[in-house]
C-alpha cells in the first residue's frame, strides 16, 4: 500500500438515511407519471406475497399455527377453552382474550420489542364475530399472537394465523376469518404492502372477511380516499380474502389428514403389541382325551422334569431304543446283489 493512500470513514446511519431518501424520490416520481412501476420485490401492483401456512408448531397449546408472508413471520397460540383465572359474573357467553406482541429482535431497531395494546384491541374485534363464543359459557378461550419478524402488514397476516390457529384447537366458528389490507399512492392502489411501502403511503385500508358467509367482521381506513377508491380497495381485499381463505382450508384438510393417519397407525401398532403379548403368555392347551399307548409312559421323574414338556404341553413318549450289527447291513447287501 502506498503512503499516499488515505483511510476512508463512512458512516452506517448516513448511508441507510440516504438509501431511504433514494427510495422516496424514486417512488415520488413513479407517483407523478402515475404508472404501473415494478415493486421492490417485483410484484406489480395486485399481486399478494407467497403465503406459507402451517398448524401444530407449538405442541403445548390447544391449537396453534404459523404464518410466513415474505419477511413478516408470525406464531399464534389458542389455549382453551378454560376455567378464567379473573373473576366474572355467570354469563352465558364465553370470552375470548387476545395480546398481541413483538420480539425484540422483530424490527430494525433491536430491542422495542413489547404488547402491543392497539393491535390486540383489532383482533379481538376481528375475531369476536366469528367465534361462537355461546358453546363454551364460563370459560375463556386465550389467544396469543407473537410476531417473529415484521416485513409489512403485519395485522392482517395476524388475524389470518390466529383465525387458522382457533380452527386448529377445535373452537367452534361461523367461518375463517382472513384479513388483507391495501395501501394508496396517489391515483393507484397496491394490495399487501411491505413495510417500506407502508412508510410512504398517502393512506391504508384493512378488511377482515369471512368468505362463505360474506361477511366484513372488521374495516380499517386511514388517510384520504375518494368514494370509488375506497368500493374498489374493498373488492380487491374481499377477493384476495376469498382466495387466502381456500389456502387455510387446505392447510386444515392436511392436518385433518396427517392426524388421522398418525391415529391409524397408533392403532396399528397397539393391536401389534396386544397380539405378541398374547403370543408370549398364551395358556398351554390341555392334554389330548384319547387313552394312552402303551409306549406314551411317562419318564420318571429322575430321568425328566416331570410327566409334561413344558415346551408343548404334551406328555413325552418313551423312546425306543433300536441297535444293528455289522451283520445286518451285510445280510441286507446280499439281498440288494
Amino acid at each position: 500500500m502506498s503512503a499516499a493512500a488515505t483511510a476512508g470513514t463512512y458512516s452506517p446511519a448516513s448511508a441507510a438515511g440516504e438509501k431511504r431518501r433514494e427510495r422516496k424520490e424514486e417512488l415520488r416520481r413513479h407517483l407523478a407519471e402515475d404508472a404501473d412501476w415494478p415493486r421492490a420485490d417485483g410484484r406489480s401492483f395486485h399481486d399478494c406475497r407467497p403465503a406459507f401456512m402451517q398448524t401444530g408448531p407449538t405442541t403445548a397449546a390447544s391449537g396453534s399455527a404459523y404464518a410466513e408472508f415474505g419477511k413478516t413471520k408470525v406464531i399464534v397460540s389458542v389455549f382453551g377453552p378454560r376455567e378464567s383465572k379473573k373473576a366474572m359474573l355467570y354469563s352465558d357467553t364465553g370470552r375470548l382474550n387476545c395480546n398481541v406482541s413483538y420480539t425484540t429482535f422483530a424490527t430494525p431497531i433491536r430491542g422495542q420489542g413489547t404488547d402491543n395494546k392497539e393491535y390486540s384491541a383489532m383482533l379481538h374485534k376481528a375475531l369476536e364475530g366469528a367465534v361462537m363464543l355461546h358453546t363454551f359459557p364460563k370459560t375463556t378461550v386465550d389467544v396469543f399472537a407473537l410476531v417473529l419478524e415484521s416485513g409489512g402488514s403485519d395485522l392482517p397476516i395476524i388475524i389470518s394465523c390466529a383465525s387458522l390457529a382457533l380452527a386448529d384447537a377445535g373452537i367452534m366458528m361461523y367461518d375463517l376469518v382472513t384479513s388483507v389490507s391495501v395501501s394508496c399512492f396517489g391515483k393507484n392502489i397496491i394490495i399487501d404492502p411491505t413495510s417500506d411501502e407502508e412508510a410512504w403511503q398517502d393512506g391504508s385500508l384493512m378488511v377482515a372477511y369471512m368468505p362463505a358467509r360474506k361477511e366484513i367482521t372488521q374495516l380499517t381506513l386511514t388517510g384520504e380516499w375518494s368514494d370509488g377508491k375506497i368500493t374498489n380497495a374493498v373488492e380487491l381485499c374481499m377477493d384476495a380474502c376469498s382466495k387466502l381463505c381456500d389456502i387455510l382450508r387446505e392447510r386444515l384438510k392436511d392436518a385433518s389428514s396427517l392426524a388421522e393417519s398418525s391415529k391409524f397407525q397408533a392403532s396399528l401398532f397397539s393391536s401389534l403389541l396386544f397380539s405378541c403379548d398374547r403370543f408370549l403368555h398364551r395358556t398351554p392347551p390341555p392334554p389330548p382325551t384319547a387313552a394312552a399307548d402303551d409306549d406314551d409312559e411317562p419318564l420318571p421323574a429322575a430321568a425328566g422334569a416331570g410327566a409334561e414338556d413344558h415346551s408343548t404341553g404334551f406328555p413325552r413318549r418313551k423312546l425306543r431304543h433300536c441297535s444293528f450289527s455289522s451283520a445286518d447291513f451285510a445280510l441286507a447287501d446280499l439281498g440288494r446283489s
